[in-house]
């Protein structure tokens, strides 16, 4: 699997399964990197996965299928890794993912960003402060910790809707 599906996983992953925003009804997860920011849209698939530990806690599973709420010039999956892939191999941009989650009967919705640091080849919260500039409305900016993803050792993204590829696959254990 890309890095940049692996990084759009552990994003969903945060956004989707914390108590307070629990299956979202959408996100939108943004690549920005000082340029136009780049954006996919999804929703539940009314598709589960187990979480681990608790056989009975269903996981909602995510797929992007290139619709728009207009907060972002969207794009299709597809062309969303491929932006990313180029702005990972360009050293000179900032590359910021942020992800707007939809929370459900709540005015203010949850954002998260967080920022590539090159040298430590891994992503780090962006500070509130800097995170509320990339957002069009006024959200909960949350800085949560990459590394913290809930239940991260299970997809949030279904596989039967990812592109043909198996999400199972995986690697858990990189700091992206």
């Amino acid at each position: 699997m890309s890095i940049a599906l692996t990084v759009v996983d552990r994003a969903v992953m945060i956004a989707s399964r914390r108590e307070r925003n629990f299956a979202p009804e959408s996100l939108t997860v943004a690549l920005h990197t000082g340029e136009q920011p780049v954006a996919i849209e999804g929703s539940p698939t009314g598709a589960g996965t187990p979480a681990p530990g608790w056989p009975e806690f269903e996981l909602p599973l995510y797929a992007f299928d290139g619709r728009s709420s207009g907060l972002y010039p969207t794009v299709g999956l597809s062309a969303f890794i491929t932006a990313f892939d180029r702005a990972l191999a360009d050293t000179g941009n900032t590359l910021i993912v942020a992800v707007h989650a939809d929370v459900h009967n709540d005015d203010l919705d949850d954002t998260y960003a967080w920022r590539y640091d090159r040298q430590a080849r891994g992503f780090t919260a962006v500070p509130v402060d800097e995170a509320a500039t990339l957002f069009h409305e006024d959200t909960h900016v949350l800085a949560y910790p990459w590394g913290r993803a809930p239940y991260a050792s299970v997809t949030a993204l279904d596989p039967d809707r990812v592109m043909g590829k198996d999400v199972a696959a995986v690697d858990r254990t990189t700091s992206m």
